[in-house]
């Protein structure tokens, strides 16, 4: 944590040392606000990971990076979503040009770092998710969640050993990336660490026209009554990213988004 008695990293006097305190309590507020939780802080430039809200525990999609020398600034976001919100103390116009410059500098570097780092995390996920999912048997018609949503085990969809559905996803170039749990009450999550941006679930089917939708048993309803090919994008917040890999994944196809509609379901 940063030492607000007069001291900042790296053993430097800090000039104003209330300011940096200010501007971190900013950057939590801004993290909370985009619904990261209201985080302790790290001012030390070193990127760090850790749980959002809704996490299960020890899942750590959020992370955060915060520089306190120079123009106090920093960047947070999810690394499921692969997203990224920068954070600045001060507004561009209030910089000189050096400082505009170096800011831009550091914020390139925690960029690639981010990026590095991410691109690690997925790819060992796939790895880790693979082994699992190529030893699980293919789920049964008579799983409890199937039942209540009135669907099949489409090709792909495999059961744990403690029941739960697995939902491979995949990306463009079809290479597998991780799965959703599914269990039978309906509660799903993706496995930790597992890229979910752009990536999805493909139900076999016509290729002349892809239906894109939400989650599984939609798109199994969507299958069974039109015998057209399915994406499926998980949630509504992957529905564009998942659209613009079915493009690439099934040129020639027409697409059509059968997104769903909430708007007489109650919130509870």
């Amino acid at each position: 944590m940063i030492d607000l008695n007069g001291y900042g990293p790296q053993g430097k006097l800090a000039d104003e040392p209330l300011v940096l305190g200010d501007a971190v309590e900013k950057f939590r507020a801004a993290m909370n606000a985009e619904g990261y939780g209201a985080q302790e802080i790290e001012a030390d430039g070193v990127l760090r990971r850790f749980d959002l809200p809704d996490d299960k525990a020890g899942a750590k999609s959020g992370w955060y990076v915060f520089h306190a020398d120079g123009i106090p600034a920093g960047c947070f976001g999810n690394w499921k979503e692969g997203s990224s919100i920068p954070w600045c103390s001060k507004q561009r116009y209030e910089m000189t040009a050096a400082e505009c410059a170096e800011h831009d500098l550091r914020m390139e570097r925690a960029k690639v770092e981010r990026e590095a780092k991410q691109a690690e995390a997925w790819a060992e996920a796939a790895n880790k998710y693979w082994d699992i999912y190529q030893q699980l048997p293919q789920a049964p018609a008579d799983h409890q969640y199937l039942v209540k949503k009135k669907v099949p085990p489409m090709e792909g969809v495999r059961v744990s050993q403690n029941g739960r559905l697995a939902v491979p996803l995949r990306d463009a170039e079809n290479t597998f990336q991780g799965v959703q749990w599914i269990d039978g009450d309906g509660k799903k999550r993706f496995g930790s660490d597992v890229k979910t941006k752009g990536n999805f679930y493909l139900i076999p089917g016509d290729m002349s026209t892809v239906f894109v939708c939400e989650g599984y048993a939609t798109g199994a309803s969507i299958a069974m009554a039109t015998g057209q090919a399915v994406v499926v994008a998980f949630n509504a917040g992957n529905l564009s990213a998942a659209t613009a890999s079915a493009k690439v994944a099934c040129p020639g196809s027409k697409l059509v988004i059968a997104a769903d509609d909430d708007r007489w379901t109650k919130n509870t």
